[in-house]
């Protein structure tokens, strides 16, 4: 093979070599292709899913937003809410204090930020913060408590009756959060909505009596709000309109009324109406008409505002005669009378109509019409029930009232008496003239509502009773004297034999006014039905018929246990002013005393001290060195003396005037009473008195450390005082279950027995001249044993001395060996503080 065919092959095995590497690089960018194929599909699938997840995002935000807006707007309605309605809404910490509270508690005399931060139990009437306490306490999370009633005290003191809900709410808080952790913690407040009941109340309370009496009267009753609601109607005035009681509470008493008399009083109109009374139609249930004759009154709350209106109702449908009336007695009647067409038409009237009317018949007969005679307010009811009675529909009445109206204007209330002539449908009316009965009628009723209002509204208890004791009548102001509950368990007891007025007495004095027709006036102590001791005052006072016989007693009856209880508070009070006037004349005394005292002792004490002074100046070039020494211990001597009595004065003084701060603590004895000792060692030293503290270490007692440390200083500076020279002075102590002992001893001049009872007694001052040997005399300030006495006291304890003149005293005083709480805890080891410890 020649050298250019073994090139040729070269390259040919070159390429092919090649052309395989190809092949392989073809096939490795065809799966590469594949693969990037497949990372595009996936980018754009991920794509999608980022489109996907922004639009969530875009509805997240916007659901966001308009959550934020309806949070606000939500607020917005809250602030309005709070600030609009009339009730009292409050928020509580857990603590009971109220952290947020709206402008409704202006109309009781506070502002809200008086209230704030303050515990809502300081505001609630004392008997009613334990039930206020009980429901605030019921947790219940979420849970609205069951309406309670309490009494809200007003700023000016009175106490308000409230209808309050509540309802505990958990409210997160966010803590401080760290890097590793953050978490929130629960917190729990109180919402409390009060809504003011007190107009309700005094409702109920008119109801109630009402009720007492509306369930047996024979006329019907109504009690309505001022929007026309029914509150509650009496068996009779139920029956009258044939429903049952239980059908018409909760409706609109115009149920009572036809359409053409419907009409709905305003407001002013209800405050100025006052005992209206008038005749109208009802509807009774079954639709049919009656007439009946109405007295309306309004209830006012205490600020004039109308609450409750009071309809009483009379069917008048049983005074109609159905009698028709013959022709030929028409014009002999006593009543005015006319006969009158379907038209309404007059054909016919007599003599008594004429004089009523002032027309004659030839201007009546067959010229004028019925309604003429009518008063307008009056014509719409009386043509329906002329219509009714012309169709035969229902049951018109066939007496009733009406206004009449004569020729001159003049209006008159006529009682109508119509009967329709069936075979020629005209009518035969009669009428009465009723104005004077009426007018005395009214005047009888207002009477009675008068007496029957002032009976009831009095403040004193009343009773009626007959000649053989029976109770006849009574007002609710007695049922509180008596103990009872209600009027009608008392009417018909008899006072000569009620076990409670015989054991008092009361039943003697009404046999006695009885018997006698005298007027009793007594005053004795009762004791009613509940168990409770009053003291009453009542005037009996004999009732006499027409014939000056005894029918009867009245009796008012007065509790006066307050007026006996602010008596004997001013005998009391008598009581204390004098012994506060013996109290200033003693502590003028003892001023005196004390002015005394100091004047007597700084004049002992100053004299020397001049002595001493003048001798030094007039004669120190002639003095010697022996003399100047002798006369400035004389000065230093007389200057410690008055120094000891300055601190005695100050401290008393400070303890006079309460300006000195008591702080007990827990204190060691032995330290303080080494450091006193310590304080005085130049004094006794000086006399060569040895003082032993024999007082253990860790003696603790309880008390304020700068008095007991006066005390001990006092003590100890009299026994070195009053002890000879090389005499011993030794202070111990003894630990008791509840105080410890300390006692000062010495073996000084001693005291004699008749001057022991004045040493603490600033009124007979005691102060002694220690005559010790070595010619030192040495004197009190008279101020440091009162002192002493006062300080101890300060501290829970007493003091008391004992001694034998030339033999030496002993001083002991008692302090606790723990603080009053821990006193309390020893005592009671079961009850532990509030933070458990």
């Amino acid at each position: 093979m020649s050298k250019k065919d073994a090139t040729m092959n070269e390259l040919l095995s070159q390429m092919h070599k090649l052309e395989q590497e190809l092949m392989k690089r073809s096939k490795k960018n065809t799966l590469l292709q594949t693969r990037v194929d497949e990372l595009e599909e996936e980018i754009e699938e991920r794509k999608m899913r980022m489109v996907g997840i922004s639009q969530k995002f875009e509805e997240v935000r916007r659901q966001l937003h308009n959550m934020e807006q309806a949070l606000v707007t939500s607020e917005q309605r809250f602030d309005l809410l709070l600030s609009s309605t009339p009730d009292i809404f409050c928020q509580l910490d857990q603590s009971n204090i109220i952290t947020i509270i709206n402008d409704s508690v202006k109309k009781y005399g506070y502002k809200p930020t008086e209230l704030i931060g303050k515990n809502i139990l300081d505001f609630i009437y004392p008997e009613d913060q334990r039930k206020l306490s009980y429901w605030l306490n019921l947790f219940k999370e979420d849970t609205w408590t069951e309406n309670f009633e309490i009494r809200l005290i007003h700023k000016n003191g009175t106490p308000i009756f409230f209808e309050i809900r509540s309802k505990i709410m958990q409210v997160h808080l966010e803590k401080q959060r760290s890097e590793k952790n953050s978490s929130t913690s629960p917190f729990y407040v109180t919402v409390c909505i009060a809504r003011d009941i007190e107009d309700r109340k005094q409702i109920d309370n008119n109801l109630l009596q009402f009720r007492k009496a509306a369930q047996t009267m024979p006329l019907g009753l109504t009690i309505t709000d001022i929007e026309g609601e029914i509150l509650y109607v009496n068996p009779a005035d139920a029956k009258m309109h044939g429903y049952e009681a239980k059908e018409l509470i909760g409706k609109n008493s115009q149920i009572f009324s036809p359409a053409s008399l419907k009409k709905k009083m305003s407001f002013q109109e209800i405050r100025q109406m006052q005992a209206l009374t008038r005749e109208s139609q009802n509807l009774r249930k079954d639709g049919s008409l009656f007439p009946v004759y109405l007295t309306s009154d309004v209830v006012k709350n205490p600020d004039g505002n109308p609450i409750a209106i009071v309809t009483t109702c009379k069917d008048m449908t049983d005074q109609v005669f159905a009698e028709e009336k013959y022709r030929g007695v028409f014009e002999n009647t006593s009543s005015a009378t006319v006969i009158f067409q379907e038209n309404h038409l007059i054909s016919l009237c007599n003599s008594k109509f004429e004089e009523l009317s002032g027309y004659s018949k030839n201007e009546v007969e067959n010229k004028m019409r019925w309604y003429k005679f009518v008063s307008k307010k009056d014509q719409a009811w009386m043509m329906g029930y002329h219509k009714a009675r012309s169709k035969g529909i229902g049951n018109p009445p066939k007496e009733y009232e009406f206004e009449f109206v004569d020729r001159w204007s003049q209006k008159k209330i006529m009682l109508l008496k119509v009967t329709m002539l069936s075979e020629s449908k005209e009518r035969i009316a009669s009428v009465f003239d009723v104005t004077s009965l009426k007018e005395a009628e009214d005047a009888l009723k207002k009477s009675e509502i008068r007496y029957r209002t002032l009976f009831e509204s009095a403040p004193i208890g009343i009773i009626s009773v007959s000649t053989n004791g029976q109770i006849l009548d009574m007002n609710s102001a007695i049922l509180k004297i008596f103990g009872v509950l209600t009027i009608e368990k008392m009417i018909r007891k008899n006072v000569l034999t009620f076990p409670s007025m015989v054991e008092s007495g009361i039943s003697e004095d009404f046999r006695t006014c009885f018997e006698k027709g005298d007027t009793v006036i007594s005053e004795r102590l009762y004791v009613n039905n509940f168990g409770e001791t009053t003291y009453i005052r009542y005037h009996l006072t004999p009732i006499f018929d027409k014939n000056r016989v005894i029918s009867g007693s009245l009796a008012i009856i007065e509790d006066i246990s307050q007026r006996k209880k602010t008596e004997e508070a001013l005998r009391n009070s008598e009581k204390k002013l004098k012994e506060l006037n013996q109290n200033l004349r003693k502590a003028n005394a003892s001023k005196d005393k004390f002015f005394s005292i100091i004047a007597h002792d700084l004049g002992n004490s100053l004299t020397p001290l001049i002595g001493f002074s003048e001798v030094l100046v007039q004669c120190v070039d002639s003095l010697s060195k022996v003399d100047i020494v002798r006369s400035a211990e004389g000065i230093n001597f007389t200057a410690k003396h008055l120094s000891d009595l300055l601190k005695n004065l100050l401290d008393w003084s400070l303890s006079q005037s309460e300006k000195m701060d008591y702080l007990p603590i827990r204190l060691d004895l032995e330290p303080l009473v080494a450091n006193t000792i310590r304080s005085m060692q130049p004094g006794s030293d000086s006399k060569g008195i040895s003082i032993h503290n024999q007082i253990r270490e860790n003696s603790y007692v309880y008390g304020d450390e700068n008095m007991i440390a006066t005390v001990i200083r006092n003590l100890l500076s009299n026994a070195i005082k009053f002890t000879d020279q090389g005499g011993l002075i030794r202070i111990v102590s003894k630990k008791m279950k509840k105080s410890t002992e300390i006692s000062i001893i010495d073996n000084g001049v001693g005291i004699r027995a008749e001057d022991l009872p004045k040493i603490f007694r600033i009124d007979t001052n005691y102060s002694k001249i220690g005559n010790v040997t070595g010619g030192t005399k040495e004197k009190g300030t008279g101020l440091g044993l009162i002192i002493c006495k006062e300080f101890v006291e300060k501290n829970r304890g007493r003091i008391q001395v004992e001694s034998k003149l030339g033999e030496g005293s002993r001083f002991i005083f008692t302090l606790p060996n723990q603080g009053i709480e821990d006193d309390f805890l020893m005592e009671n080891p079961f009850i532990m503080h509030t933070n458990g410890k």
